[in-house]
């Protein structure tokens, strides 16, 4: 079965389709030229055997000369650093040289074809067929190259010996001339054929040559993701340092240091923290740092100190009195910290400690209404 889905294509340049066209002939041309020039060696001693010798030397000359102009277009082509720039050029040039390599064996079909020896004129017609049929595959990369040498060298012969020496022949002559035909329609098909395959590959080359282009962009890319991972990485230890750093420090410090949620309750402190304020963290967990510890009078205003302190976002200080688990009273200044997330959303609040013992002025058990100082 035949699948439906039409194949992913990718645009031909025609310019170098068309060089890469030239280039194909040149490659198969250079063997045509031998094998056609053996062809005319062979053809001279038959002439020769026949009794023609003069009029042979005449045409092998001619084919000669012939050999010489195809040779010399070749090697000017090899020798020429930016042939392929140029692709009309070699193109008419080729067609011009088949040109005169199809005159050459139509010579040979025409005026060396009556002899009184049969084989010589069974041996021209298997020549010519033979030659003409057999360049189709090196000649067909590029269109005209073919017929350029099939025409003239099919056609003169097939209307002298058909309808000129010996009198009108139509049947075999109209045979002979779907013969050409024939060999036409098969040679446009090759060149067709050829077209295509050449097509496919320039177009299977520029694939290629993307997928080499994204290839390297992903691996620049992966690089440079590399490069930032690595950065990431070093930046994390560091990170994870100085975090290591500063937990050892609240851990071991002898002021007690609170981490509270954004709702004031208490989410973890240090061991000096125990020592003051008579807990351990795993009975206070999750409970208002406000209501546990601080006096009654005090705690009514806990929402609107935590609305407050996340509005304006900055660090403050209380001095007022702290209610530790033996009910005893210690004068303290809070230093309470409000921590925002990247959005800034309430997050966190850090309470450092310090006991305070100057005397408390009246005016300054404002406590929540207003705190004394800011940081």
């Amino acid at each position: 079965m035949k699948s439906r889905s039409t194949p992913l294509r990718v645009s031909t340049d025609p310019h170098r389709l068309h060089q890469r066209q030239v280039e194909a002939l040149y490659q198969l041309a250079p063997a045509a030229v031998l094998f056609s020039y053996a062809g005319a060696l062979i053809s001279l001693a038959v002439i020769y055997r026949s009794g023609d010798a003069e009029g042979g030397l005449y045409w092998f000359a001619f084919a000669t000369f012939v050999m010489l102009l195809r040779s010399a277009v070749l090697w000017q082509y090899w020798q020429t650093p930016d042939a392929l720039n140029h692709v009309r050029i070699w193109v008419r040039l080729m067609v011009g040289v088949n040109f005169l390599a199809g005159i050459q064996w139509g010579l040979l079909g025409t005026v060396f074809f009556a002899s009184p020896d049969i084989y010589r004129e069974l041996f021209i017609l298997m020549v010519i067929i033979c030659y003409v049929a057999g360049s189709i595959v090196p000649f067909s990369p590029v269109k005209w190259a073919h017929p350029a040498l099939a025409i003239p060298a099919t056609l003169p012969p097939i209307i002298y010996i058909f309808f000129v020496h010996g009198g009108p022949q139509w049947l075999p002559g109209i045979m002979a001339l779907f013969f050409i035909f024939t060999v036409m329609y098969f040679s446009f098909k090759q060149h067709r054929a050829v077209a295509n395959r050449l097509s496919l590959e320039l177009q299977n080359e520029a694939l290629v040559e993307k997928l080499n282009s994204y290839n390297n962009e992903l691996g620049e890319q992966n690089d440079q993701l590399k490069h930032r991972s690595a950065v990431v990485k070093v930046a994390q230890l560091d990170q994870r340092r100085r975090a290591g750093i500063l937990s050892s420090h609240i851990e071991r410090t002898l002021l007690p240091v609170i981490e509270c949620d954004c709702r004031f309750n208490i989410v973890t402190w240090n061991d000096a923290s125990d020592s003051l304020l008579g807990y351990r963290i795993d009975e206070v967990c999750g409970q208002n740092f406000g209501e546990l510890f601080f006096p009654p009078e005090r705690r009514s205003n806990i929402n609107t100190f935590v609305e407050k302190l996340f509005q304006e976002g900055c660090a403050t200080t209380i001095d007022m009195m702290l209610v530790t688990r033996s009910q005893q009273r210690v004068p303290v200044r809070f230093y309470v910290t409000p921590i925002l997330a990247d959005d800034h959303s309430p997050l966190r609040i850090a309470v450092i400690i310090t006991e305070n013992y100057s005397e408390l002025k009246r005016g300054n058990h404002a406590g929540f209404d207003s705190p004394t100082s800011k940081a």
